[in-house]
């Protein structure tokens, strides 16, 4: 009963809150970074100053609903990246999402060429 419980409460939740829920396993804490041109999600654990950090950049994420039509929103249904570095025992990791993502596909500079042909841009890499 409460695996039922747990699958539908999951199931009702935004990617925002996934994401957050999955870098809570890991003891990672929200960062948002700050460019010239976007705001990027962050999650990090520094425990040992000084050690070299792991970091994880996630995927393209949800960039198109069809192989035809974009996304309005390239945030990932699965962040697999943010996974990986919530199971990364290293004492330094952090993970960054791609530029647009967990913000609704509405943040600052955001446009929808940055999650389709222009995802490797110079502005965005």
């Amino acid at each position: 009963m409460v695996a039922v419980i747990a699958l539908t409460v999951a199931g009702c939740a935004s990617r925002p809150e996934i994401a957050a829920g999955v870098a809570a396993t890991g003891r990672m804490a929200p960062r948002t970074i700050t460019t010239d041109r976007f705001d990027i999600q962050a999650y990090q654990r520094l425990g040992t100053p000084g050690a070299p950090l792991t970091l994880y950049i996630e995927g393209d994420g949800f960039a198109w609903v069809t192989p035809s039509r974009p996304s309005t929103d390239p945030t990932p249904k699965d962040p697999i990246a943010l996974r990986l570095a919530a199971a990364d025992g290293g004492p330094n990791v952090a993970w960054l999402a791609r530029p647009c993502q967990y913000t609704g596909g509405a943040g600052r500079g955001c446009a929808e060429i940055y999650w389709t042909e222009g995802r490797f841009a110079e502005e965005v890499v």
